[in-house]
């Protein structure tokens, strides 16, 4: 694409923009900020971008009551106060509306939060520039920081829709993601899979399961297992899977058959995020589970049956 020296200096300056509302929100303070700007070459750039969008410092104090905003998470009014303020700042701050769409206890307001944070980036960029990043995004994922933001609220929309019951819908965004990402560095696939298996999309769900043939969690094995089911109902290649499944995470059934109440499985201690990956064959795993596969095994009585028989057996 051919662009004027004009126009390739303003997609320059809006990329170094959003580099910097990246590195505010990723380093946490305007102090990660001033010490990026401080050499001589992205002095230049802020200048020129200070020049160009007379708004920007309104926008960077938009991103730092996010900052605060995400401190005060656990005390919701507080936070959602400090999120007004900050649309008030700059009512087109996509990271505000991501932020509130996390915060909402209602899924529709989620939802729609998520959606207004997806459109405000499409409004501050324009249509046809997003278009050419999410282009750019399938031939190199993860350079254009200026979708980070939309993808995060794409997903938790996808989420939020599938953990609604919204499976038809659910599916075209997470479709879609993994159509932009391929490698699924946002972990949609499960949720996908699950959707497509509640819709009977055997072949869909075949194209995914041997898509990721690579991934061992254990909503891959449920969802493998329930998929034979659908698509062979009981035989030996069915039971085998699902007793392959049983023995990847045995607490997946006893939570499902309410053999133990998984309200009484203690939550995981705050830690670091490498921390709070669950065990494998763990409680915490299973609960993780049981969220995406619970609508698909519990809709299907005679699944719920099938099941029962071979867990009893094989126990």
């Amino acid at each position: 694409m051919n662009i004027t020296p004009r126009a390739g200096r303003k997609l320059a300056v809006e990329h170094f923009k959003n580099m910097l509302f990246h590195i505010q929100l990723d380093g946490g303070s305007f102090n990660e900020l001033l010490a990026f700007v401080k050499s001589k070459q992205h002095l230049t750039h802020y200048n020129a971008l200070r020049k160009e969008d007379p708004g920007l410092l309104r926008q960077l104090m938009a991103r730092e009551h996010v900052l605060h905003a995400k401190e005060k998470s656990d005390r919701l009014e507080d936070a959602r106060q400090i999120l007004d303020q900050a649309l008030e700042l700059d009512p087109l701050c996509p990271e505000a509306c991501l932020e509130m769409g996390n915060l909402c206890e209602h899924p529709e307001k989620a939802m729609m939060w998520y959606q207004r944070a997806m459109k405000n980036t499409e409004t501050t960029m324009g249509k046809e520039r997003l278009d050419q990043l999410l282009i750019e995004f399938r031939k190199a994922p993860w350079k254009q920081v200026e979708l980070y933001t939309f993808l995060k609220a794409k997903a938790c929309l996808g989420e939020r829709l599938f953990l609604s019951g919204y499976y038809e819908v659910a599916i075209l965004h997470l479709r879609e993601l993994l159509d932009w990402n391929p490698a699924d560095d946002l972990q949609v696939r499960q949720m996908l899979l699950a959707a497509y298996l509640h819709q009977d999309q055997l072949k869909h769900s075949a194209y995914l399961l041997r898509e990721f043939k690579g991934d061992w969690s254990a909503v891959w094995y449920f969802c493998k297992a329930f998929h034979r089911y659908k698509l062979m109902g009981d035989n030996a290649a069915s039971r085998r899977s699902l007793v392959r499944a049983f023995r990847r995470n045995l607490w997946v059934p006893i939570f499902l058959f309410g053999l133990m109440d998984s309200k009484q499985t203690a939550p995981a201690s705050a830690g670091t995020a490498e921390e709070m990956v669950p065990k494998v064959g763990s409680r915490a795993e299973a609960l993780a589970c049981i969220r995406i596969i619970a609508p698909v095994f519990y809709e299907d009585t005679e699944m719920v049956e099938w099941a029962w028989k071979i867990l009893k057996a094989s126990v």
